[in-house]
């Protein structure tokens, strides 16, 4: 088996965690030790040990991050609820003028209608125009077979009359 040609030796102090050992130096011709007065440090190949305090650091960094987004997540659907109400609310104040709207259409046409049923009333259909027409043409016959009598009357009076002037009739 071969020696190396640098041992080392047990570790004799440390310096704030750093483990410091004495380095031996052998000569290969010689083969005596030589022993150095210089430290170096040594290396130690230590196993990933995690601590606690890396696990409440993992915890703490995810109840941080998961805080954090859920309060940009809050404030991102606070905004959308309120744009939200927004639009519905203006939606709301758009179907009342609307229905205010049909009301007054509504109250117009209702008196539109009444006042189309009064004139409906009134109004004279063709029915009653014959019947009306009827009627004058009886009275304008009546009026003229009385105007004629009233005629006839007139002048057997004018003729009396003069008969009763001229002295061949004697009143009697």
């Amino acid at each position: 088996m071969l020696s190396s040609p640098l041992r080392t030796l047990p570790v004799k102090a440390t310096r704030a965690g750093v483990r410091y050992a004495s380095v031996t130096a052998t000569s290969p011709a010689t083969g005596s030790g030589l022993t150095s007065a210089t430290t170096a440090p040594v290396v130690k190949a230590t196993k990933g040990k995690k601590s606690f305090g890396s696990f409440r650091s993992g915890i703490l960094g995810f109840l941080l991050g998961a805080t954090t987004a859920g309060a940009a997540g809050f404030a991102y659907l606070l905004d959308e609820y309120q744009s939200a109400s927004g639009a519905l609310l203006a939606s709301v104040e758009e179907l009342q003028s609307s229905t205010a709207k049909v009301r007054e259409y509504a109250r117009r046409i209702e008196g539109v209608d009444r006042e189309v049923r009064e004139l409906k009333e009134h109004v004279a259909t063709v029915e009653k125009v014959g019947k009306v027409r009827a009627e004058l043409r009886s009275l304008q016959a009546m009026q003229s077979s009385e105007h004629l009598e009233l005629a006839a009357k007139v002048r057997d009076l004018e003729r009396d009359l003069t008969d009763l002037v001229s002295g061949r009739r004697t009143v009697g």
